[in-house]
C-alpha cells in the first residue's frame, strides 16, 4: 500500500513520495508530511547488525513506497559511498559515559550531508518515474552549511550538461576580460577563481584628469567613465578599496568587448 503525502495547509490533496520530492513545497505553500507514520518491519536487534546502507533502506522503504527496491537501493548506495571518510558513514562513538553519533564525515563536514547526499539521486529517480523531461538545475545560496552541502551533493551527479555549458561561457568571458584589461595601459586586474566580477586596479590613474574630472578615487573614475564613456562600473570605495572598480562578466561577450573598447577610448581622451 502506497504511503501518500499531504500539505500542512490542506489535508485533502495528496501526492506520492516522488511527486513530493519533485515539488519541494505543496502548491498552497505548505510542507509535505506523510498521512501516517509507518512502522518498521525489522526489530532493533536486527537493525543493530545492519550496515548504514541497509538501515537506510529498512527505514526509507516505508516512506518511499512508490520507489522500487532497485531504485531506492541505487539512490542509497550512490549517496553513502566513498564521499564519506568512513565506511560506517555515521559512527556511534563513546566518550566517557556518553555516546555521540558523529554526523560530520560527509563531503562538507556538515550534518546536512546526511540528507543532501541522497537528495539528488532521489530527485533524478523521481523525475524519471514521473516522466519529467526537463533538465534539473539546482541554484543554492552558500552563506551557510546547507547551500554548500547541497552543492557537494549534486557535484558528481550526471545531470549538469547545461550548468557545465554555462560555466564554460562564463570562463570564456572572464578570460577575455582579464587578458584584454591587462593589455590596456594604466589599468590592471587579477583573474578571479569564481563569482562573476573582475576588480580593475586604477591606482596608476589617481591624480590624472579624465573626462574633465580629477581622479582621486574609484568614485571619481566611475562617474567620469559613466558621463564620458557611457559605461557603468561599480566603485569599490564602499568596500574599502578606493583604487578599484568592479566589472561584471555576467553579460554577453559582445557587450564586454564594447565596454573595453570604450575604456581604451576614454583613457586616450578621445
Amino acid at each position: 500500500m502506497n504511503l501518500l503525502y499531504k500539505s500542512t495547509r490542506n489535508s485533502e490533496k495528496t501526492v506520492t513520495a516522488s511527486e513530493a520530492i519533485l515539488k519541494g513545497l505543496a502548491d498552497d505553500g505548505g510542507l509535505f508530511v506523510p498521512e501516517s507514520i509507518p512502522k518498521l518491519d525489522v526489530t532493533l536487534d536486527e537493525l543493530k547488525g545492519m550496515s548504514y546502507q541497509e538501515t537506510a533502506y529498512a527505514v526509507m522503504k516505508q516512506f518511499f513506497t512508490d520507489f522500487t527496491e532497485e531504485e531506492l537501493k541505487h539512490c542509497i548506495n550512490s549517496a553513502y559511498d566513498s564521499k564519506f571518510d568512513t565506511e560506517v558513514i555515521a559512527p556511534l562513538v563513546k566518550v566517557g559515559d556518553t555516546y555521540h553519533l558523529e554526523l560530520f564525515h560527509g563531503a562538507t563536514i556538515a550534518f546536512k550531508d546526511m540528507a543532501l547526499s541522497i537528495l539528488p539521486h532521489l530527485l533524478i529517480t523521481s523525475a524519471k518515474k514521473n516522466n519529467v523531461k526537463n533538465e534539473i538545475v539546482i541554484l543554492t545560496a552558500t552563506s551557510g552549511d546547507t547551500g554548500k552541502a547541497a552543492l557537494a551533493g549534486f557535484a558528481d551527479v550526471p545531470t549538469q550538461d547545461s550548468v557545465d555549458a554555462m560555466r564554460k561561457v562564463f570562463e570564456e568571458r572572464r578570460n577575455y576580460l582579464v587578458e584584454r584589461m591587462n593589455q590596456i595601459e594604466g589599468v590592471s586586474c587579477l583573474k578571479p577563481d569564481g563569482a562573476f566580477y573582475v576588480m580593475m586596479n586604477l591606482e596608476k590613474l589617481i591624480g590624472r584628469t579624465l573626462g574633465g574630472r580629477v581622479i582621486r578615487n574609484a568614485d571619481d573614475f566611475a562617474m567620469a567613465f559613466l558621463e564620458k564613456g557611457l559605461v557603468a562600473v561599480v566603485s569599490c570605495c564602499a568596500f574599502d578599496a578606493p583604487n578599484f572598480v568592479r566589472w561584471t562578466y555576467a553579460t554577453s561577450l559582445e557587450t564586454i568587448k564594447e565596454g573595453l573598447d570604450r575604456l581604451e577610448k576614454f583613457l586616450r581622451g578621445a
